[in-house]
């Protein structure tokens, strides 16, 4: 089955991020997933599917650990590996810029929870950016923005 409006290809994004997870291990899920014959399983099925690859993500052990801190009532709280945890989402985040550019589906495999900081952003933008505008035109031109995630 050919690509069409209302099957786009799919473009696979591998995001081997465990630095917002309390333990290691997460960042093994791109590996994993490709292994167990992800892209053919989606071939399988019709549809055209494009593997990136991964997004070059920083190993836990090479960045500074924990920050611990207060929230807003006092309590404690523990923010892992932040700097290198935005890094990683803003690459995230203009890789499905491009993708989306393109017409294909994104989809985001791997890691730990902290990797939808990027999906949700995009997707955040493209629903608000589509709210406040009037053109049938760019609507009905743009794949549907839906992050799908393992």
């Amino acid at each position: 089955m050919p690509a069409t409006a209302a099957f786009p290809p799919i473009t696979i994004i591998g995001m081997p991020i465990d630095l917002g997870a309390s333990v290691s291990g997460a960042d093994e899920g791109p590996t994993a997933l490709r292994r167990g014959g992800l892209a053919e399983a989606l071939k399988g099925v019709g549809r055209v599917v494009q593997d990136l690859g991964d997004l070059g993500v920083p190993r836990r052990g090479d960045v500074p650990g924990d920050l611990e801190t207060t929230d807003a009532a006092g309590r404690p709280i523990k923010l892992r590996r932040t700097d290198a945890v935005v890094d990683a989402c803003r690459g995230l985040y203009e890789k499905l810029v491009e993708v989306y550019a393109s017409g294909h589906l994104p989809l985001v495999i791997g890691g730990d929870h902290s990797a939808a900081i990027g999906d949700v952003t995009r997707a955040v933008i493209s629903a608000s950016s589509l709210s406040s505008t009037t053109s049938s035109t760019m609507s009905n031109t743009l794949p549907p923005m839906v992050p799908i995630r393992f």
